[in-house]
């Protein structure tokens, strides 16, 4: 069971780097410190799971709240990316506005 605090923040915004656009969404390297890839993706569920329950609604603000969306974790010498994408090509540019919005940390 994971802490409210571990949840709430997605990884993407607490861990991101710098991302680039696809032609299905966007690819996002993240910082060491999101942990390995098996981790860090039940960390990406959790936290879409905590949104869809959450009282406050947050999906309509993160990248991870879009319906249809794919989630893979990559992983090779220290480099851990999330690869998100989806099959709507209408919400490309959507993904792509919330996926930059959460790499904007203050």
């Amino acid at each position: 069971m994971r802490e409210y605090d571990q949840i709430a923040i997605s990884p993407v915004a607490r861990y991101g780097l710098r991302a680039r656009n696809t032609a299905t969404g966007a690819v996002i390297e993240l910082d060491d410190k999101a942990g390995a890839p098996v981790i860090l993706l039940a960390d990406l569920r959790c936290h879409r799971a905590w949104m869809l329950r959450s009282p406050a609604n947050e999906m309509p603000a993160c990248a991870l709240g879009l319906p249809g969306l794919r989630i893979d974790v990559e992983g090779d010498a220290g480099t851990t990316r999330v690869v998100l994408s989806i099959a709507d090509p209408q919400l490309v540019p959507e993904l792509q506005k919330r996926v930059a919005a959460e790499l904007v940390h203050p």
